[in-house]
């Protein structure tokens, strides 16, 4: 099991992967946080290759809520396998 430690400097790849092996998609990531899938793609470059540096208090709140999602995602599928 991948444990998600996601940061402000994880990377798109990083980020690509902990959602692959989740089964999840950032498309599913963005209907949670009722934005468009455009919308997420910036977020997610905003928030990975740019670390943050950019990032409005709106775009930090949609961050650590998609964070909190995967990680909930996470805890799910270990209850699974168990």
């Amino acid at each position: 099991m991948v444990n998600v430690q996601l940061n402000w400097t994880a990377n798109r790849n990083d980020w690509k992967g902990y959602l692959l092996h989740l089964n999840l998609s950032q498309l599913d990531i963005a209907k949670f946080l009722g934005i468009s899938d455009q919308v997420m793609a910036i977020l997610v470059k905003k928030m990975t290759d740019g670390q943050g540096l950019t990032a409005n208090q709106i775009d930090k709140d949609r961050w650590k809520r998609a964070i909190e999602y995967v990680k909930y995602k996470q805890s799910q599928q270990k209850k699974m396998t168990v």
